[in-house]
């Protein structure tokens, strides 16, 4: 596509070199996106208490009555948006765009969502695009009575929709008797209108990049890349589609090996430093600076990105982002479970904060707290089963029940008992080995290791480490959050690998004799 011409890249000869998948992320991106069905919690789970110091509410999905109905992504914009607003107001508890998104097709009624969710307000609307104007409604229904406490329309060039964002947060806040910080204010008066093209472009960009997440696509990812270059293009001082490319380029990099690796990655830096210049305010700018230092293995500069996104953003997504996805690749265990606690708290009615939660107790080791807590998740959210959970029963050595829990999810688990684990394990290890001699090259590397390691044959798993850190050395990034690794901690090969990338051990230094 011309996104790749542009950077002098052959799309085609990309997409077939884009062949190396980490699976278990992948599963477990799949299975936190997934919607569930909310079941009213119990007491001891309500946020009982935190009213006092945040008002709950909840920005509902907006019904989209344009007359392409397919094409929502304007839609998802507003309510998107709104609840990015308002999650900034430090006196307004705001329920997750990513739970509330559950309910985008429910008939439920308001009373009743509003009582699953226990929040006290709910905001909810329509948007209708003619041109490029855009007529939103919006409604402000006390939950318990479904009383309108405000409506109103509000009609704006698609280029005038940052500067609706902020004058609808001032809105519900004053009717809700929300306390706005004059630096929260002079935060929002920072969203400016943009023109019309530009937002356009800006907004299918991030809509097709947010598909990415879930779909890693080489022709989805050229979709992204011109939807973010034509609005950079067509607006060199607009900072967020500079982000949200620097953002792609290295969230897709994370998963798939490209000869344009390099170049790719540059442009993205000199995007996101561009980005920084233009608006300092904007956390996507350090979400994305913290994406390409990942690319370095370097972790002191990581979290010094997070925690500028924390000073503009302390959502429960950023919080599971950085306990799951952070805290747990540098070993620091304690803290990477307390803040995923602290996640479930703000938001304990959301499934993936629990599953989070799950996992993050999962690699710290504290395998029995981690079935404690996926059987909290299936008592609030029937029907759903953690793959962790099967994990954990394999690293205790019960195998009879990991097999059940596979099956718990509608899965042939292909073993029944130690021996025809680790038999299927050999089979496992013979099919990667497959691949890699048919790709022409080890990218499965880092896959074979880990299972040699589960199966504890040291000296192949350090040949194939080894090689990972030749081939794919962005793998060995998050060795910390494998535990079958363990077994490799007090071997000496192991620990000078670990040194020559500079990844630290945290908690998991006990382990190892120097």
């Amino acid at each position: 596509g011309a996104a790749f011409k542009a950077l002098g890249i052959d799309a085609t000869e990309m997409a077939k070199r884009m062949i190396r998948q980490r699976r278990k992320l992948v599963v477990r991106g799949a299975f936190i996106l997934a919607a569930a069905v909310l079941v009213a919690l119990t007491a001891w789970y309500w946020w009982a208490g935190r009213a006092e110091a945040k008002y709950p509410i909840v920005v509902l999905p907006f019904e989209n009555l344009s007359e392409n109905s397919e094409e929502d992504f304007l839609s998802e914009n507003v309510t998107g948006e709104i609840t990015s607003e308002l999650s900034h107001i430090g006196s307004i508890g705001v329920i997750s765009n990513r739970t509330a998104n559950l309910y985008k097709e429910s008939d439920k009624p308001t009373s009743e969502i509003a009582s699953e969710l226990n929040v006290r307000a709910v905001v909810e609307g329509s948007v209708r695009e003619s041109g490029n104007r855009v007529d939103v409604v919006v409604q402000l229904i006390r939950a318990d009575t479904e009383q309108i406490l405000w409506t109103d329309e509000f009609n704006c060039s698609i280029g005038g929709l940052p500067e609706l964002f902020c004058e609808l947060t001032r809105i519900i806040a004053g009717e809700i008797g929300a306390e706005i910080t004059p630096e929260e204010e002079a935060r929002l008066v920072t969203l400016r209108k943009v023109a019309d093209e530009v937002y356009r472009e800006y907004l299918l960009g991030r809509h097709f990049s947010e598909q990415l997440l879930s779909s890693i696509d080489p022709i989805l990812f050229a979709t992204v890349m011109s939807h973010y270059n034509k609005a950079i293009s067509l607006d060199s001082t607009y900072a967020p589609p500079r982000a949200g490319l620097a953002f792609t380029i290295a969230y897709f990099s994370r998963w798939m090996i490209l000869a344009e690796s390099d170049s790719l990655l540059a442009v993205a830096r000199r995007q996101a430093d561009k980005a920084l210049e233009l608006d300092p305010d904007l956390s996507d700018v350090y979400v994305a600076r913290k994406e390409l230092l990942f690319h370095e293995s370097d972790f002191e500069g990581m979290k010094r990105e997070y925690e500028k996104v924390f000073e503009l953003d302390q959502s429960p997504e950023t919080l599971t982002g950085y306990s799951g996805n952070f805290l747990t690749w540098i070993g620091e265990f304690e803290e990477a479970v307390a803040v995923a606690r602290e996640a479930v708290e703000k938001e304990p009615i959301a499934l993936y904060t629990h599953h989070n939660l799950s996992w993050v107790l999962y690699i710290a080791r504290r395998y029995d707290e981690a079935l404690d807590e996926i059987q909290k998740m299936k008592e609030l959210f029937p029907g759903q089963n953690d793959f962790v959970e099967t994990r954990v029963l394999i690293e205790q050595k019960r195998y009879e029940e990991a097999a059940q829990s596979i099956r718990d999810r509608g899965e042939e688990p292909g073993y029944t008992d130690e021996e025809s684990w680790r038999a299927s394990m050999v089979k496992g290890i013979e099919k990667d080995s497959l691949h890699c001699v048919k790709a022409g090259w080890n990218y499965r590397a880092y896959e074979i290791s880990r299972a040699y390691a589960d199966l504890e044959y040291i000296d192949q798993s350090m040949k194939w480490l080894e090689e990972a850190a030749r081939v794919v050395p962005v793998d060995i990034t998050q060795i910390n959050s494998d535990p079958q690794f363990d077994v490799l901690r007090n071997d000496s090969r192991f620990q000078a690998l670990m040194k020559k990338m500079g990844i630290p051990s945290g908690e998991l230094a006990e382990l190892a004799n120097p």
